[in-house]
C-alpha cells in the first residue's frame, strides 16, 4: 500500500505554524527531518511521483521548522533556572552578578556553567540597553561584560552563534581594536576592552 505524500504534508505545514516551546523542539525535528527525508527517498523509488514544486515545499517546510526558533517566551524555561529571575517587562530571564566580578572570559563561562541556555545577557536594542543600565543602577554595579567578541583586531563583533552583533552604543572614539565589549564606568556608553579586567556581568537564558 503506498502512503499518501498529503499526510505528510500536513505534519510539515503544521509543523510551521504551531508555537513550540523550546524544550518540545527536539522530538519536533525528529519527526520533520524523518518525514522529509522518506518523502524525498519515497520519491526517488518510485512510490511517490511528485513534482518539483512539491518536493521544494517539503524541503521549505522542513527547513522553517528546523530553524532556531528566537521567538519563544523565556518564561517557559526559566524555572529551569533557580537563581534567575523572569523580567516579563523586558521579557529576559536574567541573574545579575555584582560579585565576584570576573574576566571576559570567565564571566562567559561563569553564565554557561549556569546551563545550556545561560550566555552573557546580549544588549540588542534601546529597549534591552536599558534594562542592562537599569539592573547597574539597581545593584550598584560601576560596569559590565555583555555579550559580543571579535576574533581579529578590526574584525566584526559576533554572538556566541556568529551572527553580527548589530546594535552599539559606542562611548566618543570607540571601538579600537580590543576584543570584547563592556560598558564604561563614567558613561555607561560601550567600550571595547580586552577582557582582562575584573568586571561584574548579567547572565540570560535564550
Amino acid at each position: 500500500m503506498k502512503v499518501q505524500p498529503h499526510f505528510i504534508f500536513v505534519v510539515l505545514l503544521i509543523g510551521t505554524i504551531t508555537p513550540v516551546a523550546r524544550p518540545q523542539l527536539t522530538s519536533l525535528q525528529t519527526l520533520v527531518a524523518t518525514s522529509g527525508l522518506a518523502t524525498i527517498a519515497a520519491n526517488s523509488a518510485g512510490v511517490f511521483d511528485l513534482s518539483f514544486e512539491k518536493l521544494l515545499l517539503v524541503g521549505l517546510a522542513a527547513a522553517i521548522v528546523l530553524r532556531p526558533r528566537s521567538d519563544v517566551n523565556p518564561s517557559a524555561y526559566c524555572d529551569a533556572y533557580p537563581t534567575y529571575t523572569y523580567d516579563s517587562t523586558y521579557n529576559l530571564c536574567y541573574r545579575s552578578v555584582k560579585t565576584p566580578p570576573l574576566s571576559a572570559p570567565d564571566a562567559e563561562a561563569a553564565c554557561s556553567a549556569d546551563g545550556p541556555r545561560a550566555q552573557l545577557i546580549r544588549i540588542t536594542d534601546d529597549h534591552i540597553y536599558a534594562f542592562v543600565l537599569l539592573q547597574m543602577t539597581l545593584n550598584g554595579i560601576p560596569n559590565i561584560y555583555f555579550q559580543g567578541k571579535r576574533l581579529t583586531p578590526t574584525g566584526p563583533f559576533l554572538y556566541n552563534d556568529g551572527t553580527p552583533v548589530t546594535y552599539f552604543r559606542w562611548d566618543a572614539g570607540k571601538p579600537t581594536d580590543n576584543t570584547y565589549i563592556r560598558t564604561d564606568t563614567n558613561t555607561r556608553l560601550m567600550d571595547d576592552s580586552n577582557g582582562s579586567t575584573l568586571r561584574s556581568y548579567i547572565c540570560a537564558v535564550y
